[in-house]
């Protein structure tokens, strides 16, 4: 059984920090550029992507299977349209701690101060929703995707969880249906993974899929809609 509170700060390609979990020398983020991934990925061909096909929306949920680092939850912030709320939640079974997010740099890698910043993110607590701004609010649920309740009417869905293959539990159709179930029609979910699992997953619990470019240093990944 992997320790996956064993692990350690690392820098990726573009200046940006990551996490490595020893046990199964996975990171959080691709070692080409945690930033930029989390931008691309997540960001623009999925937030963005939605509000571009949604342009009345002026609030959205955003659930995240794998809170992390909390950089998903911070780009998301720093790029939302100031016209757009957002409440966020985001799931996590190996919370980060303090001596671990003090350490991360991506506030120094923001172009702009954000309300609230990045380490509020992580200084809220755990299994509630705190408002944090008067268009932020974050909801972290501390446990596995299995157990937990997650919730519903989610517009946009960051699938960002470890890989197939250190952790395929979490990319079968079950987990899939309960994303599925908890998504308003038209919802978009995003992942930087485009496997073989993923795929025949989300085709059994009912999303159309597309493959598109993926972030630097990945071929492809997956974008579903609930249709």
């Amino acid at each position: 059984m992997a320790d996956f509170n064993k692990r350690k700060i690392i820098v990726t390609e573009d200046g940006s920090h990551s996490i490595l979990v020893d046990d199964i020398n996975e990171a959080y983020h691709s070692d080409r550029g945690s930033w930029q991934e989390s931008v691309y990925t997540y960001v623009t061909e999925g937030m963005l992507t939605y509000l571009r096909k949604n342009p009345a929306s002026n609030h959205i949920k955003i659930f995240e299977m794998g809170f992390g680092t909390g950089l998903n939850a911070f780009v998301s912030l720093l790029s939302k349209p100031e016209n757009v709320s957002i409440h966020y939640c985001g799931i996590e079974a190996y919370p980060v701690g303090q001596e671990e997010y003090s350490k991360l740099n991506y506030a120094a890698l923001a172009q702009k101060e954000s309300q609230p910043s990045f380490l509020d993110l992580h200084i809220c607590e755990w299994n509630s929703i705190q408002k944090l701004s008067d268009s932020f609010w974050l909801e972290k649920l501390e446990g596995t995707i299995q157990e937990t309740p997650i919730g519903s009417g989610y517009q946009v869905v960051y699938f960002d969880a470890f890989s197939p293959r250190t952790q395929p539990e979490l990319w079968q159709p079950a987990i899939f249906q309960k994303v599925y179930d908890s998504m308003d029609y038209g919802g978009v979910l995003v992942s930087y993974s485009a496997a073989g699992i993923f795929k025949r997953s989300m085709q059994a619990a009912g999303f159309w899929m597309e493959e598109i470019r993926g972030a630097r240093g990945k071929r492809e990944m997956v974008r579903g809609i609930k249709m």
